[in-house]
């Protein structure tokens, strides 16, 4: 029985577990008349109303009896599970309810009968949140890597850009990603969202808007799957869900944001930690002389990994669960650090990043690991020998024993000052995740 991990609230459960939500909107009730007489009368040869007299002494919501001409609804119900997660006022949501017949050798069956209205449903819900699951979720279990961030780290801007590699260069390893979520707002569901922040760098050449400081973050859910065949689905197919919390950098900062970070890094099959070398104090006069504001440089990377660590390392069960987990460290805006170094007149370079050269799998489909490797080697040294982070390696090594170190550029350079987005690299720490983990097929030089 597969097990699913809620990307919403992030508890674990069995698929046996997963709750059920009526798809039958609510509807005014109107009697039958010769104004309606020809208008198509809702079907309801699979509802069942059997249990109605039992249901209402139970102390269920009322529900109109079946008359000839009425059309039967469900009404939506002040959710707690879901005012509480959304931590929002007053929501109303469609209704919730649980499977109570046999549940297959699977998990749960391809459609529930609704409790109240016995409308037949496939909607799944997460039984701790009560948020929207996909199907294929419930179906084949849930492994989910995370990409997180600190302040200014460019993550809203990351996620555009590799969605975009993706969508180009994902055949090239059979490799397709679909957006799959729903959220409370409809402009925040990962389809809309995604579109208008791919117009918005891609066509308008302008910088996303940073996210407003205490709003709930809402999750960017897309499903990632490697087919066997790459012009069909089939059962082999390997899934894996990449989730992207856009939280405001500042929120990062505080203590409860801290906590949730570190659950998402604790839960997760594999994350990506980005960070912002603007923010690295020793290369920030390079930086500023290639003509980059000093405004935008704040969050101290190693500050921001000791804090996020030191939450699991301090239960011994949690560190444990972590030494296993591939990371990929990452370092955003690395275009800005190579033409700063280059304007500064810098003696030193990063060994294996050359702006000129992009990622080699996004023509051949095979990951070279010679280079990877050697990027990451690159950027260990100049994080202990030149950027004094050599805290922060010793870290993540002591905390991983995965990690490997990477640099990317979401745009390939200004937004004002070039004619053409050129991301280079935003593939490489993704790729590298699934060739650590099991059922997927990356191949490797």
């Amino acid at each position: 029985m597969a097990n699913v991990l809620c990307p919403y609230c992030f508890h674990k459960f069995s698929t046996k577990e997963a709750q059920y939500q009526c798809i039958n909107e609510e509807k005014k009730y109107v009697k039958p008349d010769s104004s309606r007489a020809s208008e198509p009368k809702p079907a309801d040869d699979d509802l069942d109303f059997s249990s109605l007299e039992a249901d209402l002494d139970a102390g269920s919501q009322a529900r109109q009896e079946e008359e000839s001409g009425w059309v039967r609804v469900c009404s939506k119900d002040e959710d707690a599970k879901y005012i509480n997660h959304w931590q929002s006022g007053i929501v109303k949501i469609n209704h919730i309810f649980s499977h109570s017949g046999f549940m297959g050798f699977g998990g749960p069956p391809n459609s529930a009968k609704c409790d109240r209205c016995g409308t037949p449903s496939t909607r799944f819900v997460c039984p701790y949140c009560h948020n929207w699951l996909p199907t294929e979720m419930i179906a084949n279990g849930s492994q989910i890597i995370s990409v997180i961030g600190a302040q200014s780290s460019g993550k809203t801007t990351y996620i555009t850009a590799l969605y975009d590699e993706l969508r180009k260069y994902g055949y090239k390893m059979r490799l397709n990603i679909t957006p799959k979520d729903e959220s409370p707002r409809d402009d925040y569901r990962t389809t809309v969202k995604i579109q208008k922040l791919k117009t918005r760098l891609f066509d308008e050449h302008e910088q996303v808007e940073k996210t407003p400081v205490g709003e709930k973050p809402i999750p960017l859910i897309f499903e990632l799957v490697q087919s066997k065949d790459i012009n069909k689905p089939s059962k082999g197919d390997k899934h894996i869900y990449l989730v992207f919390y856009d939280t405001a950098g500042e929120s990062f900062e505080n203590q409860e944001e801290i906590l949730r970070t570190a659950t998402y890094l604790q839960e997760s099959s594999a994350v990506i930690l980005l960070l912002d070398p603007f923010s690295v104090k020793a290369l920030r006069q390079d930086i500023i002389d290639a003509g980059y504001s000093e405004d935008d440089m704040k969050s101290n990377p190693a500050q921001v990994v000791s804090s996020l660590l030191a939450y699991a390392k301090s239960d011994p069960k949690r560190l444990a669960s972590l030494k296993k987990k591939p990371i990929a460290v990452t370092f955003s805006k690395i275009d800005a650090v190579v033409n700063g170094l280059d304007e500064a007149g810098s003696e030193y370079g990063i060994q294996g990043i050359d702006l000129r050269t992009n990622s080699s799998f996004l023509k051949t489909g095979v990951l070279d690991m010679n280079v990877t490797d050697q990027i990451s080697e690159g950027i260990v040294n100049v994080c202990r020998e030149r950027w004094e982070l050599a805290g922060l390696v010793s870290d993540i090594n002591m905390t991983f024993d995965n990690a490997h170190f990477f640099g990317v550029s979401s745009l390939g350079g200004d937004i004002s000052k070039i004619d053409k987005i050129r991301p280079y690299r935003v593939l490489d720490p993704l790729i590298w995740l699934l060739s650590q983990l099991d059922g997927f097929e990356i191949e490797t030089l």
